[in-house]
This record gives structure tokens, sequence and C-alpha cells, in this order.
């Protein structure tokens, strides 16, 4: 669990000194316990209304209630535990103020002046009270749209230990009806729910959450947050030190396209899916990394029975008692792009990933290493239909290249990869055994599996412009270090692109132009016989007057180059 001395650097990673709470609507709102002057109708700082529930009660459509430092709760002490404070739309929440008496009341600081809202109703959580008498939710939005936005605040204190629906989200809670609140550098800590959800419970939701940070949030399920039935974006966002005693330790997905990027999940605790648990969905997980979370199985993460999809993602230092140290799939199909699992540990099964039962997992250009497990110390699998293009498997734990992959049943397609021990025995095409000669695989402090590990490719590498011939990057893709996925003319193995130019008309990328490449002209020439998808590479190795074609012109000119067997 996070200890509150370290909120000030959480409240650093949102931001310490943000003045983006977004345009001041035209009514202005004022809360602050310490305002001075009678009749505290909200309208200025000393006038403030002196809890948040009075000013909510009033605000209508186009208002920005500010909210100065203090601890807010939705009632009196000892009052009713249903009580909570109600998003609405149209209505601004802008927390962390100095408020009145300071020299600039409007100053907005989220690490000096922290706007709390707590559902400890008695105050007495942090000084050997109990948490018996708690609101059930913090926060609730129901049917809300965008225009209802929360800002700079922390929710901590909720206690959903009722019976349904008072047994989930206990810090934030979207039901049942379409939301999209949008949340903005907010921390949601040390909630507790009994059934669902400890941060947030999100479900019917479709807003965006930024630069936000759970912490410390338990529960059966999704301990820090559980999204069902949605679509929601998290972007920036952190989840540390959440636990569930079931699945889901920093999130619980399900039936939901939930988007998640540039978050990190460390710390987290579960059964199932120490980071993040997905269940009949499609999450996407973009430029994320999941780091230091333990479960029985899945220790980053576990699908089951979903089709995530993971692209430019660190799963780093992820440990599982059972199998899938970094990811475990269950009849599941992800596909994984861009994508690096470095240390993670496994007791049986796939230290870096575990696939079993029916499913179709597919990962293009990753790159596993320093992955340990009793068998697969890279990928283990067992009875899916796992395909593997363009990938580096290299150092993870055992000999040869059954620590690489491990297979006990099913099937593994291997193509234009780099694995160590290569044996031939996935057959294949493209694929080699040599050395991908990592920058520095270890980092300065010799260990791996952490951050100052290099798994990019030196420009010397032999798996530089040997992936897949066919891949044709979408639109701005990058690689796991946010760099242009192509930038010769061929991809890279693995998940971080090299700057080695590709020498013309040396289509295997092995540094000589010989028969080898005079096939692989030939098939240039019929795309029924190099397959669709190979124009774009054909033209940029061989087009030698570049003309955007290849002719009997750019054949001659290569015959010329031809250096050998």
């Amino acid at each position: 669990m996070i200890r509150r001395r370290a909120i000030t650097a959480l409240m650093l990673f949102v931001g310490s000194v943000i003045a983006s709470g977004g345009a001041y609507a035209q009514t202005v709102l004022y809360v602050d316990p310490d305002a001075t002057t009678a009749p505290n109708d909200g309208s200025t700082w000393c006038n403030g209304f002196l809890d948040l529930q009075g000013a909510l009660a009033v605000a209508t459509a186009n208002t920005t209630i500010r909210v100065a430092d203090g601890v807010y709760t939705p009632t009196v002490p000892n009052g009713d535990r249903g009580d909570r404070f109600q998003l609405k739309s149209g209505v601004e929440l802008i927390g962390g103020h100095a408020g009145c008496g300071a020299p600039d009341p409007d100053l907005r600081d989220l690490v000096l002046f922290q706007s709390i809202l707590s559902g400890d109703l008695n105050g007495d959580d942090q000084t050997g009270g109990d948490n018996s008498e708690n609101s059930y939710h913090v926060v609730t939005g129901g049917a809300i749209d965008a225009t209802a936005i929360l800002d700079g605040f922390i929710i901590e204190g909720g206690h959903a230990n009722g019976s349904n629906p008072s047994d989930r989200g206990a810090g934030v809670f979207f039901y049942p009806s379409i939301s999209s609140a949008t949340i903005r550098s907010c921390i949601i800590r040390d909630n507790v729910a009994t059934e669902k959800a400890g941060g947030m419970y999100a479900y019917n939701y479709s807003g965006t959450m930024t630069g936000c940070v759970f912490s410390g949030n338990t529960s059966w399920r999704g301990g820090g947050a559980l999204v069902w039935n949605a679509n929601p974006e998290f972007v920036g966002c952190l989840f540390i030190g959440n636990e569930a005693t079931d699945a889901g330790g920093g999130v619980y997905n399900q039936s939901n396209t939930a988007t998640y990027r540039q978050c990190r999940f460390q710390g987290n605790t579960g059964v199932n899916g120490g980071g993040m648990f997905a269940y009949q969905g499609t999450p996407s997980i973009i430029g994320s990394i999941f780091v230091g979370n333990d479960a029985t199985g899945g220790g980053g993460m576990s699908n089951q029975l979903s089709s995530p999809v993971i692209e430019s993602t660190v799963f780093r230092d992820n440990t599982s008692t059972s199998s899938g140290g970094g990811m475990l799939n269950y009849a599941s199909s992800p596909r994984v792009a861009s994508t690096v699992f470095n240390g993670n540990t496994a007791t049986v099964h796939g230290g870096g990933v575990h696939s079993l039962f029916a499913g179709s997992p597919s990962f293009e250009n990753c790159t596993f290493a320093h992955n340990s497990a009793f068998l697969g110390g890279g990928v283990g699998n067992a009875s899916a239909q796992t395909t593997v293009t363009s990938c580096v498997l290299w150092g993870n734990s055992g000999s040869g290249e059954s620590a690489q992959i491990g297979v006990s049943s099913g099937v593994v397609t291997l193509d234009y990869s780099c694995v160590e021990g290569l044996s031939g025995q996935f057959g294949g095409t493209g694929n080699v055994g040599t050395d991908p000669l990592f920058v520095d695989a270890l980092g300065v402090d010799g260990a791996a599996g952490t951050d100052d590990d290099d798994l990019s490719l030196a420009d010397t590498s032999p798996s530089a412009n040997r992936g897949d011939p066919t891949f044709v990057p979408d639109p701005g893709e990058t690689d796991a270090a946010g760099e242009a996925r192509v930038q010769s003319c061929r991809v890279d193995m693995g998940a971080y692109e090299t700057s080695a130019i590709q020498l013309p008309g040396d289509f295997d990328a092995d540094g000589g132009i010989d028969l080898a490449d005079f096939s692989a002209m030939q098939a240039c020439f019929g795309t029924a016989t190099a397959g669709p998808g190979w124009e774009a590479t054909c033209v940029c190795v061989f087009d030698s007057v570049q003309d955007g074609v290849l002719d009997l012109e750019d054949f001659a000119t290569f015959l010329t180059t031809l250096d050998g067997p």
C-alpha cells in the first residue's frame, strides 16, 4: 500500500502547480472551510460555502466550483452512509486552491493545497478508529456527460461493505446510467470494497481520466478499478499498490473496450492478473508499463476469453507463482506488438507469456529477454495456436531453444524471428539464431529486469532490417521507445527499431548481396510468389533508379552488385 508520506511524490506526477483546470465557466462559486464572512453564499473566497455539498446543491449548468484545501465529507459525523458527492453535467469541480486569507486565494497548487473528498465521516481512520461508519461511495455520477468535471482532488476513505450496489465502487461509483464525466489530476486512494472496485467502479462509463493515481485500494475484484460494459480512456494514469483478493489487482476489465494510454501498473497484487485482468473484452493498452506486479496467474496481466490489443508496452519484473509471469492467456487471443517482456518470472510455465487452451495469441515485433520459468522462460504454450513474428527471444532461463519457447501442446508458428539456440523444430521462414546484440542488456547495475536495461538493437545487429518483409506500419506507428516503427527498407526484429541503413540490393540484410538476395529479387517481380504486402519492401531495396517501380533496369543494376553465393 502507498503510504501517505508518498502522496507528495504522487501529486508531483499529476502536476505540482496546475493552472490548466480548463476555462472557468461564467458562474463561479467558492468553497472554503476557513471562509470568515457571512452569509457564506459562495460569492467570494472569504464568503465561500463552508462545505462542498452546499455548493453542489445550488450549482446549475455552466458553473465552476473552486475548492480550497481542506477535508470535505458527504455528510456530518455518524451521518447517512449513503450520502455522497454527486457530479453534475455542466458543473466543474476544481480543487487545490489556496483560499481565504492567502495572498493569492486563487493560487492553485495540488501539493500545497490538497482538497480531500473523504468518506471517513468521523475523521478517525488514522487515529485508532475504524471505517465502519464511512460512506459507501465518496463520489458518484449518474446520467452525466463530459461537461461534468472533477479536477485536482484526493478521494479517500470510502467503505463499500453494504448490499449490492453498496458493496462496490467505494471511491468513485458510476452506475447504472451511461456517464462520461471528465476526471483530471485526481488521487483515488485507500478505499475498500467487499465485492468489486475499491477505487472506482465504472459501469457504462465512457469518459476520460487523465493524470490520475489509484493507490492502496482493495476489493475482491478490481482493487484499483473495475471497468464493465464501458469504453473509457485512461491517459497517463498510475495504478500503484492496489490489491484484489481474487482478480485484477490494478484493474479488472469486463466486456469493455477501454483504452489505457501511457499508464503505469506497479506493485499491484491479485490471485489472477496482478496488474490487470481482462474478461470477455477488447481493451487497448498503448505505451504503458507493467512492473513489479504479483499474482498466482498472470503477474502483470491475465486475459480470459478476451482479445486485448497491446502496443509499445513493457512488462518488467512481474511475478507469477504459477504461470505467465508477464502475461497469462486463457482461451484468449491478444494481439501484442512492439512490446518488451523483460525479467518476468513464473514458477511453472511461461516466464514472459503463457497461453493455454483455445485461443490464437499473436506477438509481432516483441522482445523477450531474461524471463524465467520451469518450461518456456520466454514463451510457454499449451493447446493454444500462438503466432510469433519478427520477435527476438534471447537470454531467457534454461538452455537452448526450449528456454525461449516451451511447448507442451498446441502449435507455435515462428517466422522472421531471432531465437537463441534455434533448431528449426518450428519451421517457418526467415528465422535466425545469431546474437541480436542488445545495446546493454543488463544496464549499469548488471541486473536483469531493471529500469536501466537497454534491449534495443545495436546498429550492427544481425536482427536489424530482418523482420517480416510484408510488414507495413500503420500511420504514426512506433516501436517500444516511441520511435518510427520502420526506419529503413524493412522492419527490424524485436520491439525496438534501429537507425541501421539497409544496403541497396541486400534484401536479407546480412551485409552482402548474394544468391539469397537474387532469389528475393526474382520473387519481388511476382507478387504471387512473394506474397501480398511485399511491394513496399521490394521497391525500397531493389529500385535502383528510384522511380517507384521495379523493372529490368533495376534487375540489371542488381546483377552488377551480386557478389557471390
